[in-house]
């Protein structure tokens, strides 16, 4: 009897011996393959939406190495996979294989090579008072102070190459606050940028490291502006940063007070004269995005300048008959979110605006469709190649989560409608009802994308963005930035106070609809600290759902449901520790920490509180928790868990308890295997403890962190 081939398998007429017992496992394995092969033919004409994926695994690994890897690793990894994809190019399984393969690698390049580029001097033990000299390049409010980052530094007793690139330096609002661009002198003490105050928190180091941001500290003295730095100046730096202030002046100049906070800060992205619990009221009623400079305000400014020049233009005969009007727009519009970028200080959320606009306005030039998701794909495989450091970055992932939602959508369903009637007459309420709908839908598309990233990064979700973007968006888009934009035009020549009268009328709008929205009862959804691999698992399903072709896609809601799910089945930490052994939080009955009484280390107790929630239970009232002024004994689930305050307390309950923390070093003292002392937390960063079943798991920042570039000041 000859061999079935693969058709015969597939054969209903065939005879049974065909199919002996040892061939079913070769059936069911040929269908498998037919089946995948078909799925991934479905996807051949949509491969390139997945590139940006795959690169970001190759970052991914890079970010969650324990250590840093030997520079050669990356581009090795790469050289062989190519090599391999060459030898064996006949295979499609090992192509494709392959060409992930080169993919992932090429992520992981990118990453490491960003890493290498941007290292500079950093700080590795605290300094000072020192004399700091430098330039204004960011001012930021902080209470009753204001945070000034500083570049061109010079600090007394600091060699030139041991110079950190930027400080930032916390100048309290009675010595005044300088402008951008200007040049101080202010006493300081420094310290190295700070580690995560918990693990699985918001990595200070890393951020700051990749903003080349070598120190932070307070001032001692009062600051003088200073006229020389004495060092090497950049002409156009300077011009940029003079012609940022002179804007900045005229919009405090013609819009008072909070108007002119706000305009400076969507225009040239200074939000240091903003009120804070004005701030708070935007963060609350999820109008954040409004204030800061992202793709909202450069889509905005950039549409409305190729609106404008592009029917500018076509009322010029000359030009529209010999010219492609649609194009010459979008290099003007090109120029204008250049130009926007440049005065709003550059930062990293309006550096990637700026690349996903560039991308849309490249694609109207080479006759591609403007907006879809293979133009975001290559925008997102630009701004991953450039900064791959914005993958692990909130604000890349909620740009990124909310623009790819909308437009998947989008291309899905479409919401049309005619606005004039048979007879040729326009509809306005029609128009109005559909404009509404349509910012209804986009608000609920975009506030759900965003969402899981939100609750993960910031613990908490806006109850009424729905509510608040649809009253404010429409004042945005109609009426502050059109009119931010004509003021801008009009600056030249004096005239821009014709402009900013309306705009600051929608400013004061949208102020009064942040404080009105953010004051509702329930305003904000406090959520649970969610794991990192929660977040990806809803980061894979929403883009399987997003990009897949055929049914298969909608197996991504399995991946979604199980990363949402999570959060609402974690328990956090019976005791947290600080890096300094000081400040010690219990679990209440509630399941949230119990702090204790005390004003000092606000930021650390915040961040607490926001990822695990804050007790109303006071610790002296914590079940089991019993304290004196030696130390504290807390018994919990046949466990018991001694709190040191001194080396006496700790000579007294060496041995005598399961878990011993100690605020003091223990090494002479104490020969405990279950022990964590003020030596411990100095190496490794606050500790996290969990009692459960009778058995203790702890939880370090270093476990977290690892011992990469950006941390090297605590390595220890």
């Amino acid at each position: 009897m000859s061999e079935a081939t693969p058709r015969d398998l597939f054969d209903e007429d065939a005879p049974d011996e065909r199919f002996p017992d040892a061939s079913v496992g070769k059936l069911y394995a040929f269908s498998s393959s037919r089946f995948l092969t078909e799925e991934l033919e479905k996807q051949s004409s949509h491969a390139v939406l997945w590139w940006p994926v795959v690169m970001a695994i190759g970052i991914g690994i890079f970010f969650a190495l324990p250590a840093d890897p030997q520079p050669w690793i990356g581009f090795l990894c790469l050289a062989a996979v190519l090599a391999v994809r060459t030898a064996f190019r006949v295979s499609f399984w090992v192509r494709l294989f392959t060409f992930v393969l080169a993919l992932i690698s090429v992520g992981f390049c990118a990453a490491q090579l960003r890493t290498h580029l941007v290292d500079a001097p950093s700080l590795l033990e605290d300094v000072g008072p020192a004399l700091v000299t430098g330039t204004v390049i960011q001012v930021e409010p902080s209470g009753s102070a204001h945070r000034v980052t500083l570049d061109r530094l010079h600090i007394s007793g600091f060699s030139e190459d041991q110079t950190p690139a930027k400080v930032r330096v916390r100048i309290p609002g009675s010595h005044g606050v300088p402008r951008v661009g200007q040049n101080i002198e202010v006493r300081s003490i420094l310290r190295p940028p700070g580690r995560p105050v918990a693990p699985g928190a918001f990595d200070f180091q890393r951020y700051s490291y990749f903003r080349q941001l070598g120190g932070v500290g307070f001032a001692v003295g009062q600051w003088q502006s200073v006229s020389d730095l004495g060092a090497t100046t950049s002409v156009w730096k300077d011009r940029v940063l003079e012609l940022r202030a002179d804007v900045g002046g005229r919009l405090s100049k013609s819009l008072p007070d909070e108007s002119g906070a706000v305009a400076r800060a969507l225009i040239t992205g200074e939000r240091n004269a903003v009120p804070e619990d004005l701030q708070e009221a935007y963060r609350q009623a999820g109008l954040a995005h409004m204030l800061a400079i992202s793709g909202l305000h450069m889509s905005l400014l950039t549409g409305l300048a190729f609106l404008f020049f592009r029917y500018g233009l076509a009322l010029v005969l000359p030009i529209a008959e010999r010219f492609d009007i649609k194009k010459l727009s979008a290099v003007i519009a090109l120029g204008a979110a250049l130009f926007y970028l440049v005065l709003s200080g550059s930062n990293i959320p309006a550096q990637r605006a700026f690349i996903m606009v560039s991308v849309v306005l490249g694609a109207i030039l080479i006759d591609r469709t403007a907006l879809s998701l293979r133009t975001l794909a290559w925008a997102a495989m630009l701004v991953l190649l450039l900064q791959p450091e914005a993958l692990v970055g909130a604000s890349f992932q909620l740009s990124f989560a909310a623009v790819v939602a909308l437009i998947a959508v989008y291309e899905r369903v479409h919401l049309r409608s005619r606005l004039w009637n048979r007879y040729g007459n326009f509809q306005p309420l029609k128009a109005l009802a559909l404009y509404a709908l349509a910012v209804l839908v986009t608000d609920l598309i975009a506030t759900s994308a965003t969402a899981p990233f939100t609750a993960f990064h910031f613990h908490e979700i806006p109850s009424y963005s729905l509510l608040a973007n649809l009253l404010a968006g429409p004042v945005m888009g109609l009426l502050i930035m059109p009119f931010g934009l004509i003021a801008l035009l009009l600056m030249p020549f004096g005239l821009e106070s014709i402009a900013l009268i309306p705009m600051g009328f929608g400013i004061d709008l949208v102020d009064s609809i942040a404080r009105f929205v953010s004051s509702l009862p329930g305003s904000i959804l406090v959520t649970p600290q969610a794991e990192l691999w929660a977040l990806i698992a809803v980061s894979v399903g929403a883009l399987f759902l997003a990009l897949w072709q055929g049914h298969l896609r909608w197996l991504g809601t399995i991946a979604m449901v199980i990363g949402l799910l999570q959060p609402w089945n974690s328990v956090g930490p019976d005791i947290v520790i600080d890096e300094d052994a000081q400040l010690i939080a219990f679990k209440g009955e509630d399941g949230k920490l119990s702090l204790p009484s005390g004003r000092a280390d606000g930021f650390t107790r915040g961040v607490w509180s926001e990822m695990w929630g804050r007790s109303n239970v006071a610790q002296k009232d914590i079940d089991g928790l019993n304290c004196d002024a030696i130390g504290c004994r807390y018994a919990k689930g046949g466990l018991i868990i001694s709190i040191a305050n001194t080396e006496a307390a700790v000579f007294e309950d060496c041995g005598q308890s399961d878990v011993l923390v100690a605020r003091v070093p223990t090494w002479q003292i104490c020969k405990q295997d279950q022990s964590i002392d003020r030596f411990d937390v100095w190496r490794h960063g606050a500790h996290a403890i969990w009692l459960n079943g009778g058995e203790v798991k702890v939880e370090r920042v270093s476990d977290k962190t690892g011992r990469r570039i950006w941390n090297r000041s605590t390595w220890r």
